[in-house]
């Protein structure tokens, strides 16, 4: 009798006890979550939605940056929710960029979204700059309030 390939593995795997586990298990990788939020409120008389309604003239609620910083394996992960109407170009690019620097992650591990409220600002840095070309008073939002978002308001502070 002559057994055919499969058979003669087959054999040898019943003998054997199987295939067996490695000899050294890897070790689960440890995740870990930091929050973080921070006030992201246009100041009295800042434009909102990109000019399209009366600018700011009172504050019922704050708006927030709410986010997570999500550890473990490889670089940090970043999400981060806006509670503006837009952030666009130029602007959406730098808050990525410091928020990544602040966690040593890249801009790549970072999302953020605006969670589109009406009565909150557009930040859009290009958009911005077409306006004050064609000396319109029309304004999406100020430099000076969304530098300050972004260098300032948006850095995750990291758990203890």
């Amino acid at each position: 009798m002559n057994p055919t390939r499969r058979e003669v593995i087959a054999t040898a795997l019943a003998l054997s006890g199987g295939v067996n586990p490695p000899l050294a298990e890897a070790k689960e990788p440890k995740f870990t979550l930091s929050t973080f939020d921070a006030e992201v409120t246009v100041p009295l008389g800042h434009p909102l939605m990109g000019g399209g309604i009366t600018p700011a003239k009172k504050i019922d609620d704050p708006l927030l940056a709410h986010g997570f910083v999500l550890r473990g394996v490889g670089k940090p992960v970043v999400f981060v929710a806006l509670d503006w109407c837009e952030i666009r170009n130029g602007a959406y690019e730098l808050f990525r960029e410091k928020i990544a620097k602040a966690v040593e992650t890249e801009p790549v591990r970072v999302m953020l979204c605006a969670l589109h409220q009406h009565d909150a600002p557009i930040v859009d840095v290009e958009a911005q700059q077409l306006l004050e070309n064609t000396k319109r008073k029309a304004r999406s939002a100020t430099s000076r309030f969304w530098r300050r978002s972004c260098l300032v308001w948006l850095m995750p502070r990291r758990s203890a």
